[in-house]
């Protein structure tokens, strides 16, 4: 199961490499496939996708913070916090990557960072209920 997930993958790499090089970049394919092995919890092969989106345009924002999803899937949070970061540095309006950096933030502990990110969030989106209430029991923990 596992040759046939790398055979597609490739196959996938080397269609968006052929776009790429004809001038019809298109990261889609990779990020779509990479949706679907989360989906699956398969988050290795899911960050290889990701890898190669961003390998293909290193601007990529969705692309980081799908990979920081998975790495958290994986309890690899420094990765995760890298990811987010990096999303956040290419798009300062994504309330998701914050809030999802403040819930790494949670499991590592780091309170003042947490709440930092959760009020950047709702800054940024006051319609992002989870990033409030996630707040509203940080702010209830003792320090």
């Amino acid at each position: 199961m596992k040759i046939k997930f790398v055979v597609i993958l490739s196959f996938l790499f080397n269609q968006t490499l052929l776009k790429a090089q004809n001038g019809g970049l298109n990261e889609d394919p990779l990020i779509k496939q990479g949706k679907l092995l989360f989906t699956e919890k398969k988050y290795s092969m899911a960050i290889v996708c990701y890898n190669q989106v961003i390998q293909l345009n290193s601007q990529n924002g969705e692309a980081y913070f799908y990979r920081a999803n998975a790495y958290r899937s994986l309890n690899q949070n420094e990765q995760a916090i890298n990811d987010y970061t990096k999303t956040i540095e290419i798009n300062p309006k994504n309330d998701k990557a914050y809030y999802n950096r403040g819930n790494v933030y949670v499991a590592l502990k780091k309170r003042e960072e947490t709440v930092k990110d959760y009020r950047k969030a709702i800054e940024i989106n006051p319609q992002n209920e989870n990033a409030f209430l996630s707040l509203q029991v940080q702010l209830k923990k003792k320090r």
